[in-house]
């Protein structure tokens, strides 16, 4: 029977040999060019296998793909839809796709969908999975932090799902959310201090023990460091769906409800969970009658 320090022995070895192979994967039209071209006959099939072992999501009529069931099982555009009293014919503003799943889910629902993907290997998967099923939906390639703070477009809902707790700076997030629709839709991990003292995996990850303030006028919001431990390898993980900094700041479920309450932002529906990687919550939220959208909050 293996001991606990060669168990991590052996999970360190494999989780190398599988970074090791990633960058060979993504290094190989480099160093031998004629691997830019296919010989093979057009088929979808060829597409796919430009992401071989990267796919984190069930591909539906497609082998090959990874194990998240983001086209289907998945409840979050579903729960969304019902919670927004319907999203058909609504203009959504999805950010993070990752590979263009719940784009899938929520066209089905009848909205029209506008998605924003900052990381270029998720993008072109987007576009394939955007191809393989014909989808509507606008994918555009960039930094959506960006783009909630310089965009006067509005929207019906924006759909913000696994992206929140992927932010240095998610109090700015959410009050740019709210300016750009009436209703928001959440689903994030949040900061629970019993629950992450109690797990020495959080622990860990949350051990600088640093926090960041932010302010909405005399209001003020703390956030709590979380590292991610694997450093600059982490983005050569197979099925990487992560965000580009190497530390975020996680709020707490107080903290997330005082940011919408200070847009003028009501919370309509709400459900708490928890997973391997720790507490999370999915929420609506609506903008209370007679508070106008705001180009600016107060800092």
């Amino acid at each position: 029977m293996r001991t606990s320090r060669e168990e991590v022995g052996v999970g360190v070895v494999m989780k190398a040999v599988q970074i090791a192979k990633t960058f060979v994967r993504r290094a190989r039209p480099l160093l031998f060019p004629k691997m830019l071209y296919s010989a093979d006959s057009p088929a979808d099939e060829n597409a796919l296998s430009l992401y071989e072992g990267e796919w984190t999501s069930k591909l539906p009529g497609f082998s090959g793909g990874g194990q998240a069931d983001l086209f289907g099982e998945d409840e979050r555009p579903r729960w969304m839809a019902q919670a927004a009293g319907g999203i058909s014919g609504k203009h959504v503003l999805e950010l993070g796709p990752l590979e263009g799943g719940h784009s899938f889910q929520l066209e089905q629902l009848g909205a029209s969908v506008t998605a924003i993907e900052g990381n270029s290997l998720a993008f072109q998967r987007c576009l394939i999975v955007k191809n393989l099923y014909d989808l509507r939906t606008k994918f555009l390639h960039g930094d959506f932090v960006e783009y909630l703070r310089t965009t006067d477009e509005r929207f019906d809902i924006v759909f913000a799902s696994g992206v929140l707790y992927h932010m240095r700076a998610p109090v700015k997030v959410i009050l740019d959310l709210c300016r750009l629709a009436d209703q928001v839709f959440v689903w994030s991990q949040y900061f629970d201090e019993k629950i992450v003292q109690a797990d020495p995996k959080l622990r860990r990850s949350f051990a600088s023990g640093r926090t960041q303030i932010e302010s909405i006028g005399e209001v003020q919001i703390c956030g709590h460091e979380r590292r991610y431990n694997s450093g600059w390898l982490t983005y050569f993980q197979p099925g990487f769906c992560g965000g580009p900094d190497q530390s975020t700041y996680w709020l707490t479920l107080d903290g997330v409800r005082q940011c919408f309450d200070a847009a003028g932002f009501e919370i309509t529906d709400q459900k708490i969970g928890i997973s391997a990687h720790g507490p999370h919550v999915t929420l609506m939220a609506k903008r209370r009658n007679g508070t106008a959208a705001s180009s600016s909050f107060p800092s």
